[in-house]
Parts: structure tokens; sequence; C-alpha cells
């Protein structure tokens, strides 16, 4: 029979998060165990009463969710790969729809205008290798709207540069999509690949960087002297997908964002920000266990 471990690990998931989640469970297991139950027995009530006995612990509401979250995909394991669970009990996932109440989204900072957007690509100024690498990434982000964490998974492959196209990869928690490149972004793009020499179809564009955050925070740096209203370099996504909110279907915008979930995409909806934060006041209302 498959274990947990590697259910999770079909899933895609990051070894320091199935190394998490098995943590999580065992707590779970061991609570049950305390309480002369069984797993595959637990019912609504009793992951309930386990949240409240981690209230009672001091584990904060951030850690709880994440409990929640690997009791879902363990009660779904058990489900699909233990018989004696399918003999003792329905298949039903006594986690499944239980979240915290409150549960609060980020919402999106001001947003950069469009033309401050693209002049922070228009006027950066290029004078060899390293700022010409600084302006085909900033292309990416201002009008792929790229988050920081893709911009090394793309590789020659993905570019057209003919039909001016990119195809981004999927990634762990990003979906693959096909952009449009712009025309400005295709000239600095030829040149940037001619000077690094780049020919292999798996070359990635852009080179992996030993301390990626002191690189990003550079970068902005270097930005702010276009845009001093700059935050940081999520903030240039952030703004992007703002923009294609009030633009776009939201769709559209949330294919565009990669987004696995609209909601994610939701949250850049300012014209429905309000109808929004009312909607979730009303998630799963769980005010109290037990």
């Amino acid at each position: 029979m498959e274990n947990f471990e590697s259910y999770l690990i079909k899933r895609r998931m990051q070894p320091s998060t199935v190394s998490y989640y098995q943590e999580l469970v065992t707590r779970f297991e061991q609570w049950m165990q305390s309480e002369n139950l069984q797993s595959c027995q637990a019912g609504t009530r009793d992951i309930l009463d386990f949240l409240g006995w981690l209230q009672n612990q001091k584990m904060s509401e951030s850690t709880q969710r994440l409990m929640l979250t690997a009791l879902r995909h363990y009660f779904n394991y058990l489900i699909a790969n233990d018989p004696s669970c399918r003999r003792q009990a329905p298949l039903f996932n006594p986690a499944s729809g239980l979240y915290l109440k409150n549960r609060k989204r980020t919402v999106p900072v001001t947003a950069l205008p469009l033309d401050m957007l693209h002049r922070l690509y228009e006027e950066y100024p290029v004078t060899d290798l390293k700022t010409l690498r600084d302006k085909v990434t900033t292309g990416l982000l201002v009008y792929q709207g790229i988050a920081a964490q893709e911009l090394t998974s793309i590789t020659i492959k993905n570019l057209n540069l003919k039909e001016g196209r990119l195809q981004v990869p999927d990634g762990h928690r990003i979906n693959g999509r096909v952009l449009k490149l712009e025309g400005s972004q295709i000239l600095y793009l030829q040149r940037y690949i001619k000077q690094r020499g780049l020919s292999n179809p798996n070359d990635p564009l852009l080179p992996k960087i030993k301390f990626a955050n002191n690189y990003y925070k550079q970068l902005a740096a270097r930005l702010r002297k276009i845009a001093p209203e700059l935050k940081n370099i999520p903030h240039i996504r952030q703004s992007v997908m703002q923009y294609w909110s009030g633009q776009y279907d939201i769709r559209l915008v949330q294919y565009m964002a990669g987004h696995k979930w609209v909601s994610s995409t939701q949250r850049y909806d300012m014209g429905s920000l309000e109808t929004l934060k009312a909607e979730i006041d009303q998630l799963h209302p769980l005010n109290q266990f037990g």
C-alpha cells in the first residue's frame, strides 16, 4: 500500500512540505490514540475537538490552518489507499469544508500607474551584460506579470521571438500559460541571448542566482531611481494584476496570471473589494471549537 509520504510526493509537494505535513498528522494520530479513537472512524466532531485541544495548547491560527490542510490530505489518502478504512467507515473526509473563521486575505497595495510601470522598463539604462539582464528581467515583470520565482524556469525553448510569444512553464504553485511579448522586449531579448551565447533550447534564459532575495532587493533599489513609489519587486506583479483586472474578464486574468484558483485573482479586483471582504467574513463560520 502506498504510504502517506509517497502520496504527498506524487502531488508535487516540496520535501519540506511533505515532512511538515507528516509531522502534523503524527500529532493528530497521537491525540487520537490518547482519546482511544481510530483515524478511520474520525468524524467532523472529532476534528473540531482536536482543534479545540490545539487552541488550548496555544497553537497559532496559521499552524491550525496548516493542520486542517494536512488532515484533508491525510483523510483523502486514507480513503483512497487504506482498505481497512473503507471497510470501517463511509467514504467521507471529516476535515473537508472545515476552515477557520476570519481567515484574512492579503489586500493588494496601491498599484503603480500603468505609465510608471512602462517607465521602469523603458528608462532602465543598459551599459553592460548585467544591466541588460536587469532590463530583460524587468520587461518580463512589467509586460507579462511574471512572478519572481518563475523567472529562472524560463528556457530558450519557451521563447518564440519570431511570433512574439512566451510559454511560461508550469510551476508548483503557478500554472503555465502562453503570453504575448512586446516589440520593445524582443530586440533586447535577441541582444541578451546573443551576448550570453545561449544556443541550447534547454538553456535557462536567466541564470539562477545564489542569493536571489538580495538580487531582487538590489534591482528594486535601482528601479526606485525611476519610480520612487516602488516598494519591492512583488509590487510590480501586484500592480500588473490590478491593471489587468480592470481591463479583462476575470477568467482571462486568472489564465494570464497563472493562478490555480480564481479566488487568487479576485483579490486584485479593486472594484469588488468590499464585496470580497463581506464574503470572506461569511466563509466557513467557525467561531469556537467544542
